[in-house]
């Protein structure tokens, strides 16, 4: 009898240890670290997309502002070269088809292409060089842009403009180069300070801390 009552007394509190030490049914504590790694999963995820999507639009900027150089750049030659045409009679749109297919790799020659297929399409050249103007927002390329209307309603009296022009646009991309040649060493300073300076400067601090030490 007493063997019975102390057995039943066993196995009531080993059914009292087993309660206790079960975990919340309510809140599996196997799921917590589940939910931990997908939250740390998910945000790395989004993490390296945001990453990925700043760096191609950054690139893609940077590209853009590349192309809208190059082109301000190549309006003086441009410009010649039409100029130079619509001396001989041809018309801007066949300046510009010219221009199109025998400087293909120059990307003022790119955007001619593009005007003439604009225009092609249907769009009046005036519309097509707004376009042109737009795309590339750079006040020379708004001057040109204005010159370029002008000669194609006036036809060949605004050939010796055209000429001057371009000459405006040369000194004006000489002042742009200088300017930003007297820039470059100021933006150049910040990469000194931050990692060239502080590089030569760790063995005199080396030095110094171990004569401090071994004194």
């Amino acid at each position: 009898m007493d063997d019975r009552r102390n057995g039943c007394g066993i196995d009531c509190h080993r059914a009292w240890l087993d309660s206790t030490n079960a975990p919340n049914s309510g809140t599996p504590m196997t799921e917590v670290p589940i939910l931990i790694l997908s939250f740390v999963g998910l945000s790395t995820g989004l993490l390296i997309v945001g990453t990925s999507r700043a760096i191609r639009d950054a690139r893609r900027s940077r590209n853009e502002a590349r192309h809208r150089i190059a082109v301000v750049y190549g309006l003086p030659g441009g410009l010649d070269m039409i100029a130079l045409q619509m001396g001989a009679g041809v018309t801007v749109l066949h300046a510009l088809k010219h221009i199109a297919h025998h400087f293909s790799d120059q990307p003022i020659a790119f955007e001619f292409a593009q005007i003439v297929r604009q225009h092609r399409a249907g769009a009046s050249l005036t519309e097509a060089f707004e376009d042109f103007q737009v795309r590339c927002n750079h006040p020379q390329v708004t001057l040109f842009t204005r010159v370029i209307v002008q000669a194609h309603t006036q036809g060949g009296a605004v050939v010796q403009l055209l000429n001057e022009q371009a000459d405006n646009f040369r000194l004006m991309i000489a002042e742009d180069v200088e300017k930003r040649a007297q820039e470059l060493p100021v933006k150049l300073l910040m990469p000194l300070v931050i990692f060239i300076f502080p590089a030569t400067l760790l063995p005199v601090i080396a030095v110094l801390i171990g004569k401090l030490w071994w004194q």
